[in-house]
């Protein structure tokens, strides 16, 4: 296992290669790429444990190589990101963010409301984009093009799903209060790394899920929960728990009548700052 230290401001090796173990988490991969310009020596870099959250790193090393990073291939599944490697790149656009979007495409589908989001980026590498076919399974009206409109017509119930999360463990706690909501029981699973998130995401989704009155039990990396059409059991206080996504679930909820007292609403800023504008303007009152 490679060391890195640090000695007057400037990396230095003592082993020929790191090893990332990416069963929690692709974020440690990610982060040790993106501090890595500029090296005076060549980084080797190989994997070990199953890999989780895979496209996202697959997109960090494409945003790299896009700024003049160059990484070659090596055997066994490593890359060696060449030394001196400098930003080349003037001018990078990002994609809209597919996980807060999520959010916002999540207050449609348990309204009965219709919403459009611009810039639909169709051949993202973001896992998130999953969150169209989902609610697509679910019975929403979805449609993409350079937009993507998300409508669930009055009268129409929100379908149960299962659904593997082992790619794209962020959309767990909002579609996990959608399944709260819709006719039947729902399996969310393949996302036991959610418990190393901001939050243990798991255990907090369930706490929410059961105050909204209904049954959530702990599987295999997730949930299986059953859902129902109707309002929450009564009102409660949740602490989000410095967790953006569960305040962004638990406003979904809202939405749909839930009276719920959150004890950090500004914890959405972390990802999505105007959050709370948009829920304003299209779901609040």
């Amino acid at each position: 296992l490679q060391r890195l230290t640090v000695r007057g401001g400037e990396w230095k090796p003592t082993a020929a290669e790191i090893v990332v173990d990416r069963s929690i988490s692709s974020q440690f991969a990610s982060a040790l790429i993106l501090n890595a310009w500029g090296l005076p020596f060549d980084l080797d870099v190989r994997f070990e444990g199953e890999a989780v959250s895979e496209p996202y790193l697959t997109m960090t090393i494409e945003l790299v190589a896009r700024a003049g990073m160059t990484i070659e291939n090596l055997t066994n599944g490593a890359f060696r990101i060449q030394k001196n490697s400098q930003v080349k790149a003037t001018r990078l656009e990002s994609e809209i963010d597919l996980s807060s979007a999520f959010s916002v495409a999540a207050l449609a589908a348990m309204t009965c409301g219709k919403v459009e989001i611009l810039n639909w980026p169709v051949k993202s590498l973001q896992p998130d984009r999953a969150f169209a076919a989902i609610l697509d399974s679910m019975g929403c009206r979805v449609s993409m093009d350079s937009s993507l409109v998300v409508e669930r017509a009055p009268g129409e119930h929100l379908r149960p799903i299962t659904q593997d999360l082992k790619h794209c463990p962020d959309l767990f706690p909002v579609l996990a209060v959608l399944c709260a909501f819709a006719e039947g029981t729902s399996r969310l699973s393949g996302a036991p790394h959610l418990a190393a998130k901001e939050s243990d995401r798991i255990a907090k989704t369930a706490e929410l899920v059961k105050a909204l009155g209904r049954k959530a039990r702990a599987i295999d990396g997730g949930l299986e929960i059953d859902g129902r059409v109707g309002p929450a059991a009564k009102p409660f206080r949740y602490d989000t728990d410095h967790d953006h996504r569960l305040a962004m679930a638990a406003a979904v909820t809202r939405a749909a009548g839930a009276e719920i007292e959150l004890t950090d609403e500004n914890v959405v800023n972390k990802s999505f700052p105007g959050f709370w504008i948009v829920y304003d303007e299209g779901f609040r009152g």
